[in-house]
């Protein structure tokens, strides 16, 4: 869905306010909007958004590397890098520049947890201000009244020295929690709670798009906290297997705070890592490159390469990529991590 944000009010986990500017591709979200319409003609789909939340995952210092792996571990959570995992413009050298000399102080990771394999998956890592509190974002596994400890995600917390737990928290909720980082694993404790996921109010379309998080049976699941029933829904492909762990992007109405899929579409993690970028606006810089004629350009805050052979020009050419003109680009991840290597770029006039 392309979501119209210019007049929507933007926050992100923390309740602050935030500017539509600080958009960037891999950032997760919720959403909340007028009526999703599709242009029969196009097959473009839309609607204008009222408010939006950036929603990262985690938000604290690395306290190891995984070079080989393709992992990191932060606040005691293992966080997984695929190929389509984005780093931001001042994190040169992807996993390998969180570890030695010059690596972030902090960083925040935009992700979706998977209860199936413990582990965050990455879309977005970028640098964070040391001063912002550490943060996870994820599901409570267990609760030991007894040790005073909490399980949320892959990483055990200690709560005796906190803020009391919510009322009515219980194992299976996803929870924001602020947590003491000291930098080791070892040392790890809840300081305040935040809001656990509530219902979703009930609404007429809903698109609800993440990994299993709980499953019962197909009438009886939850993604990221929220319930869904799909016992009529169309499941797509045939046949496809829901299971903790499955990502999948659900349709339908919510009725009394469950989501009542009419389709459930899953995906592979494949198919996850060959989807293309977009990213729509007008160009702010172009760069000359040693390939005559194909300069790096940025748009939206992202810097966007246009020299792969393939990349095919609509409604206009290469001389027209200049500061000002609004383009519409698809686009891989390029082997540096942090740009795109267009595939396509439209003019728009």
């Amino acid at each position: 869905v392309r979501f119209d944000e210019s007049a929507a009010t933007i926050t992100d986990g923390g309740g602050r306010s935030r500017s539509r500017d600080e958009f960037r591709l891999g950032m997760t979200v919720e959403i909340e909007s007028g009526p999703i319409t599709t242009n029969t003609t196009t097959g473009v789909t839309t609607a204008v958004a009222s408010r939006i939340k950036l929603q990262s995952g985690l938000r604290g210092s690395v306290t190891a590397v995984d070079v080989a792996g393709g992992s990191f571990t932060m606040l005691g959570q293992r966080v997984l890098v695929t190929p389509s995992t984005l780093f931001s413009d001042n994190l040169t050298g992807g996993l390998s520049g969180l570890t030695g000399p010059g690596a972030p102080v902090a960083v925040e990771v935009y992700a979706e947890y998977d209860a199936a394999t413990s582990v965050y998956r990455a879309y977005r890592v970028e640098t964070a201000s040391a001063t912002d509190p550490a943060r996870v974002r994820g599901q409570v596994r267990e609760i030991n009244a007894t040790t005073q400890t909490v399980r949320i995600g892959g990483a055990t917390y200690s709560t005796s020295a906190g803020t009391a737990a919510p009322a009515g928290l219980a194992a299976g909720q996803f929870v924001s929690v602020q947590v003491q980082d000291d930098g080791s694993p070892d040392a790890l404790s809840v300081r305040s709670w935040g809001a656990t996921t509530m219902a979703s109010a009930d609404a007429d379309d809903v698109k609800l798009n993440g990994v299993i998080s709980t499953f019962t049976s197909v009438a009886d699941f939850s993604i990221d906290g929220r319930r869904v029933n799909a016992s009529t829904a169309r499941i797509e492909p045939s046949g496809a297997n829901l299971a903790v762990g499955s990502k999948v992007q659900v349709d339908g109405p919510v009725i009394s705070g469950v989501l009542r899929a009419s389709k459930v579409e899953v995906s592979s993690p494949q198919q996850e890592e060959d989807r293309e970028f977009e990213i729509s606006g007008a160009i702010t810089a172009v760069t000359a490159t040693s390939v005559l004629g194909r300069p790096l350009i940025v748009v939206r805050g992202q810097a966007i390469s246009t020299a792969r052979s393939d990349l095919r020009f609509e409604g206009g050419t290469a001389a027209q990529l200049v500061v000002g003109q609004r383009v519409e680009v698809k686009g891989m991840l390029g082997a540096d991590r942090r740009t795109v290597e267009a595939t396509k770029i439209q003019f728009d006039d």
